[in-house]
């Protein structure tokens, strides 16, 4: 089964060129190219894509809103973020990888073939590396807030923070709150002074 796919951006020689290096880099159905922000919210909601690969200048307040919120509650949705300028924190939370536009040509084949790869279905070998979100959410175990609190603070849901403290688990072996405190410092993912401050 192919991955179905929704790519956004303002460019169209952008959206051509993640086309053609997706081709290179798998099977994929693209069903989108799209050019603003309001048409990736009809397409995701109508279409139901398994991926957005979204340019980060077309969202839209990227401190504040959770990308998903704008999308119907039941959509499951992977973002990867493209990107060529300083990606926010909460952004960085809600995707899944981001690729910078400037990379050598070879370099973001990879990273698409890595995502798309380890997430394309259940008889693929899990990865045991991190995502940046399931890092985002150590960080927040580490600093002691409850899951209701790093899903307001992610911008996710309460269920999502609990599957990814699943994955967190099953991918490191470790259980504790503590074990993952002594990771993130370890990773630095957190320091010990922001640990000490809770």
């Amino acid at each position: 089964m192919k991955i179905k796919i929704i790519i956004a951006d303002k460019s169209i020689l952008n959206r051509k060129g993640i086309k053609l290096l997706l081709a290179e880099a798998g099977q994929f159905e693209i069903l989108k190219e799209i050019s603003d922000w309001e048409s990736v919210i009809r397409s995701v909601n109508k279409n139901q894509p398994d991926y957005l690969v979204v340019n980060y200048n077309l969202i839209p307040d990227k401190k504040h809103q959770s990308i998903i919120s704008y999308f119907n509650k039941n959509i499951k949705i992977n973002v990867v973020i493209i990107h060529d300028e300083e990606i926010s924190d909460n952004i960085i939370a809600q995707c899944i990888t981001t690729i910078n536009i400037v990379d050598e040509e070879t370099k973001i084949i990879n990273s698409l073939k890595r995502v798309f790869n380890d997430n394309s279905g259940p008889n693929k070998k899990e990865s045991s590396e991190l995502s940046r979100r399931e890092n985002a959410v150590i960080k927040c175990i580490s600093l002691g807030m409850t899951n209701k609190e790093i899903a307001e603070n992610l911008y996710i849901s309460t269920h999502t923070v609990i599957a990814h403290r699943k994955n967190i688990t099953r991918k490191l072996g470790i259980k504790t709150v503590s074990g993952l405190t002594v990771y993130a410092i370890l990773n630095k993912l957190v320091k010990l002074e922001e640990i000490e401050q809770f």
